[in-house]
């Protein structure tokens, strides 16, 4: 989930100032490269949540109707859509490490 928040984070900024930029990534190659495996499990754990906090700034502070300008992740989608996809995607993440009941995500 770092390597989907470090790039949405880039989406939401890039789309609010460039028409319909191209962001795209590899998660394989994203995970390989971090080496989240190796890395000490409180620095990732601490990571992944001051990126979230970012996250959460920024969307606070786009407004409506920039929230509707459009990144091309393969697709173009709105900043709105992909903000909602990331907090599904993110939700389907934690259930799957708290143990929870599965959430579905396409």
């Amino acid at each position: 989930m770092i390597d989907s928040a470090q790039n949405n984070i880039r989406r939401f900024i890039v789309a609010q100032y460039e028409d319909n930029p191209f962001i795209k990534y590899d998660q394989d190659k994203w995970v390989a490269v971090n080496n989240y495996l190796h890395a000490d499990s409180s620095f990732v754990i601490e990571l992944w949540y001051l990126l979230n906090r970012q996250i959460i700034s920024i969307l606070l502070n786009t407004s409506a109707e920039t929230a509707r300008r459009t990144c091309n992740t393969g697709d173009t989608r709105t900043i709105e859509s992909l903000a909602e996809d990331y907090i599904k995607h993110l939700k389907h993440h934690m259930h799957q490490v708290l143990e929870l009941e599965p959430v579905a995500y396409p």
